[in-house]
């Protein structure tokens, strides 16, 4: 797990939306997409459930941002 994964999840977790979220970080939607997806690999869950409007916080996203809202700006 990275610092750059959790501040993407972060975003993306406020935003609700992934390009959103990477025009919010200054990087492309694919990189943003990317890391949330090995992030999703390595913690074993789903994060993240995507729809055509955004996507949809699990609850492993809700856990996850109430500990990382703690550490990160």
């Amino acid at each position: 797990m990275e610092l750059t994964q959790l501040r993407y999840f972060l975003q993306v977790y406020k935003m609700k939306n992934i390009c959103a979220a990477s025009a919010r970080l200054n990087v492309t939607q694919q990189a943003v997409s990317k890391q949330i997806q090995k992030l999703e690999e390595e913690l074993g869950v789903t994060l993240f459930v995507r729809n055509p409007r955004g996507v949809a916080a699990t609850e492993y996203a809700d856990l996850l941002a109430q500990k990382v809202q703690g550490f990160l700006p």
